[in-house]
């Protein structure tokens, strides 16, 4: 319990970090730290109502959790959504790939091998399209936030594919893991269009 709690420590400040370093250039320091912070209580928080009412849906409350947290920062403080949107999924990418590479450390297996594996292609894939995405011809506003909402879309479009054929597996919410993902994802989708869309 010890070294799982600090290896979120070290999680919790390289997202910290990365957060702060995406958006230093447009956003006092104060609100990039109010929204990591909140959002990681929002994670945390999930995660603790999770463990008391529904163990199965843990993943789910925590995202559930980091999304409300997030809006309430967005509200208070005026931050632009997709830019913001789009630090977060970057940092909790890094996040995560840490977390499942200790239990990968801890308790080898295949699940946390391929968790592990995962994680590490969505954070090469989220830099390769944000290197690249201003020279999409299909991508015509060019905003930022298409790394971010189209990293997160195949996330989830890649949990809700695997959950079709393994839905027992850990962090997966039974056969309704499958319906969830393919739904989060395909409304990640949606934004990422109207984003496309947006200054036409």
């Amino acid at each position: 319990m010890v070294s799982l709690i600090l290896v979120n420590i070290f999680a919790f400040l390289l997202f910290l970090f990365i957060v702060w370093r995406r958006l230093k250039e447009d956003y006092l320091s104060e609100h990039i730290f109010s929204l990591s912070l909140v959002t990681a209580l929002g994670l945390l928080s999930g995660y603790l109502v999770a463990r008391q009412f529904a163990p199965a849906y843990w993943f789910w409350m925590e995202i559930l959790g980091i999304l409300i947290g997030y809006m309430v920062i967005v509200l208070k403080t005026k931050l632009k959504f997709y830019e913001t949107l789009e630090a977060l999924v970057i940092g909790y990418l890094y996040w995560f790939g840490i977390y499942w590479a200790y239990l990968f450390i801890k308790t080898p297996s295949i699940i946390t091998l391929l968790a592990t594996l995962l994680a590490i292609c969505f954070i090469i894939l989220f830099y390769l399209l944000n290197k690249s995405y201003r020279n999409f011809s299909w991508y015509k506003s060019g905003r930022i936030g298409f790394s971010g909402l189209t990293t997160a879309g195949f996330f989830f479009l890649t949990r809700g594919a695997t959950a079709s054929f393994f839905p027992f597996m850990l962090s997966f919410s039974g056969k309704s893991e499958a319906v969830l993902s393919g739904a989060v994802s395909f409304i990640i989708f949606l934004l990422v269009y109207n984003l496309s869309r947006q200054g036409e």
